[in-house]
């Protein structure tokens, strides 16, 4: 059985990898698959050999460490995303899995060839996930192929689109439209953070909208933190700066779950107005524009919306609303919030 895997390695995934490693170099555009997907020599379907086959064919789209493509249960024909991350030649504690490819050593090494800390990104975001199956709104993760120098992740395919594209679609949503989105993704948060996990990177692009029944799914937790107590700080220049605190950007000790409550704050402006709540050419521009300026609301929004933003996006962490307080807002009950989530 090794022999075979370590066949269909050598055949099919390594040159698929490989391809995924120069469109790193030259990265493809947002809307086509990298072109070395379209190589004839790669089947159009993988048999995965643990329940569930890659379809090479269908690119997903692409993170901080990873490409990603659909995929199948064999058993279901059920969709599901495979989230393929070559690993940094840095090494790491092995992932312990349920799976019966676990532990298959490629026959030849590609160390290096993956971004920087993906396998740190990896074991994060598969101990995350892990932890965070109960919940309706949190991606879930089925299983986890592990080469010595790639990792396959099988997860939950999340039906709809990115919250990033439905607003470039549809430009501003109306505070009904966003309270049911929003509930699903605060309940989400919360949920994380009673398991001592931070997301870090909750942006646009993380949040997948099923449109047809208002699902939301919580996507990438390779950023992730863990494990620090209520009321504890920490230090951890990673995320996306426009969705992050000030604390985050300045490179101080702060909050992770109060980082996690204002870029859900962010997000909520950016989805009610259509702008950033602040907006800079740079890095140095930003800082001074969030240390400096407060973000108005258009008055066509509600006054209850304003006073739960203006306490969300509150720079003093110790006056910020936490998660908890979040969802207990009184705007939540101007309307009829989907409570759908767990």
């Amino acid at each position: 059985m090794e022999k075979s895997r370590c066949g269909l390695f050598m055949r099919f995934l390594l040159p698929l990898f490989m391809g995924i490693f120069y469109a790193w170099v030259l990265p493809a555009s947002d809307t086509e698959a990298p072109e070395d997907d379209k190589e004839t020599n790669i089947p159009e379907e993988i048999d995965l050999k643990n329940g569930y086959s890659l379809l090479t064919k269908k690119f997903l789209g692409e993170g901080t460490f990873a490409r990603v493509y659909a995929g199948k249960c064999t058993h279901s024909n059920a969709s599901v995303a495979v989230k393929i991350i070559v690993l940094d030649e840095v090494e790491g504690n092995a992932v312990t899995t349920n799976d019966g490819a676990a532990g298959v050593k490629s026959p030849i090494s590609i160390s290096g060839c993956g971004a920087k800390d993906a396998r740190k990104g990896a074991m994060r975001e598969i101990k995350a996930l892990r932890k965070l199956q109960e919940h309706a709104n949190i991606v879930k993760l089925h299983a986890v192929l592990q080469f010595s120098d790639v990792m396959l992740l099988v997860m939950e395919y999340a039906h709809g689109s990115t919250l990033k594209d439905i607003m470039s679609s549809v430009g501003a949503l109306s505070e009904d439209v966003a309270r049911p989105i929003f509930w699903q993704i605060g309940s989400a948060i919360a949920y994380c953070h009673t398991k001592l996990i931070a997301h870090h990177d909750i942006k646009p692009a993380n949040i997948v909208v099923d449109e047809t029944n208002v699902k939301v799914k919580i996507l990438d937790f390779g950023l992730c933190i863990r494990g620090i107590k209520a009321g504890k700080k920490c230090r951890n220049g990673s995320g996306t700066p426009y969705y992050s605190s000030l604390q985050v950007l300045e490179g101080k000790r702060y909050d992770p779950y109060l980082a996690d409550v204002w870029s859900f704050g962010v997000i909520l402006y950016e989805t009610l107005t259509g702008e950033m709540p602040w907006w800079a050419e740079d890095y140095d521009d930003l800082v001074d524009s969030i240390s400096t300026t407060n973000p108005k609301l258009p008055k066509t929004l509600s006054g209850k919306i304003e006073c739960l933003i203006t306490n969300i996006l509150c720079k003093d962490p110790a006056k910020r609303f936490n998660m908890a307080k979040v969802l207990t807002d009184s705007w939540w009950k101007a309307g009829s919030a989907s409570k759908n989530a767990h």
